[in-house]
């Protein structure tokens, strides 16, 4: 199965779409596209085993553009896929100011969107910034198990240059990334450049 899915009870399949597969639901079309044979046969498969799955999964799309090939590719209504809600939805550049002046008598502090899994390991990141004297607070977003920090950063959370919030809402990661000094991406090819673009948006 390509999209595995526990076999629990009353459970849900959840399918993350980043890009569409191809240009065709048809597998016959596909294969009369140019191409390779094995990319051809790929995306055969791939079509095959989403077309499955599609009308009792949950479908949730990276962003609104693949959203939007997926609906006319699959002829699924808009309105039954999610979309992944991010900074670059930010209407005007008035917007951005109007929330960085209500963050303009805070602390100067970094800001890293981060969680300890896999080969992501903000915890080097937040033990060397504690090393370190004389740098801007620290503000890291995301599941950071305080027993993978040092004891001299668990210090800083006690004097308060260090802040760890798992979990904040869409408005407020927006208002913590537009007043940030600078934003620490510690992670390698991951969330199509967004990362990088949304505190760039900012002027950050």
């Amino acid at each position: 199965d390509h999209f595995p899915s526990t076999n629990l009870k009353n459970s849900k399949r959840i399918i993350r779409l980043h890009d569409p597969f191809s240009k065709y639901a048809n597998p016959i079309l596909e294969f009369r596209s140019k191409g390779k044979l094995k990319h051809k046969l790929a995306r055969a498969l791939r079509n095959h085993a989403f077309n499955n799955v599609k009308n009792h999964s949950i479908l949730v799309c990276n962003t609104k553009f693949t959203a939007e090939k997926i609906s006319k590719i699959y002829s699924i209504p808009l309105e039954s896929l999610n979309i992944i809600p991010y900074g670059l939805n930010w209407n005007t550049f008035q917007y951005i100011q109007s929330i960085r002046s209500t963050y303009a008598e805070k602390d100067n502090y970094y800001l890293m969107v981060s969680g300890l899994r896999g080969r992501k390991r903000p915890d080097i990141v937040i033990n060397t910034w504690a090393s370190l004297k004389n740098l801007p607070n620290l503000i890291v977003v995301g599941n950071i198990p305080l027993d993978s920090i040092t004891d001299q950063a668990k210090k800083q959370i006690e004097f308060g240059r260090l802040v760890l919030k798992s979990r904040v809402s869409e408005h407020d990661l927006n208002t913590l990334r537009i007043n940030a000094n600078a934003m620490i991406f510690a992670s390698e090819y991951e969330g199509f450049g967004r990362p990088v673009i949304e505190p760039l948006m900012a002027g950050v």
